[in-house]
């Protein structure tokens, strides 16, 4: 049983196959959240008990919650936000209403971005549906464009098209 997990009881070890087969009522993956600590309060999980997990790491219902407004996120949809480098020690979680109401505004149309990516430019952030050349109305993305003088966008092909004309 070298680098395999073991499963104790009654004060013997046992393999994972070994420990299934046995009537115990609790799985070994079971057992195996079972040896985890809640990534929020660090306590551990108490047999039949429900376990919410992330990415790898597990909390109690009760812990894993929304930052902003303290409601329970297990079982539902939520958002999460890394503070700084994707660490989980530094994940932020949000309900979807309060994601909704910290979503950022669209500069074009003014409503909420609230699922999608989102393009930025000069302070100012966009669905990326909205980001669309002023001529052609195809969406630039992430391509090259150019500002016009009166603080238009348009891509890269009418730009060249315009530059033709005008000569």
């Amino acid at each position: 049983m070298k680098d395999e997990s073991v499963y104790p009881l009654n004060n013997k070890w046992y393999c994972k196959t070994c420990f299934n087969q046995l009537n115990t009522g609790i799985s070994a993956a079971s057992r195996d959240i079972l040896s985890q600590k809640c990534q929020k309060c660090y306590r551990e999980f108490a047999p039949g008990s429900l376990v919410s997990e992330y990415k790898g790491d597990y909390y109690h219902p009760t812990c894993f919650i929304c930052s902003q407004c303290n409601s329970s996120i297990a079982s539902k949809s939520f958002y999460h936000q890394a503070k700084s480098d994707d660490r989980q020690s530094d994940m932020k979680f949000l309900c979807e209403n309060c994601h909704i109401k910290n979503a950022q505004e669209c500069a074009e149309c003014k409503t909420k971005i609230v699922s999608g990516e989102a393009i930025g430019f000069e302070g100012k952030q966009y669905h990326q549906i909205c980001f669309i050349c002023q001529n052609c109305k195809n969406e630039i993305g992430t391509a090259h464009f150019f500002k016009t003088k009166d603080g238009k966008y348009i891509c890269q092909h009418c730009s060249q098209q315009q530059d033709i004309q005008t000569k």
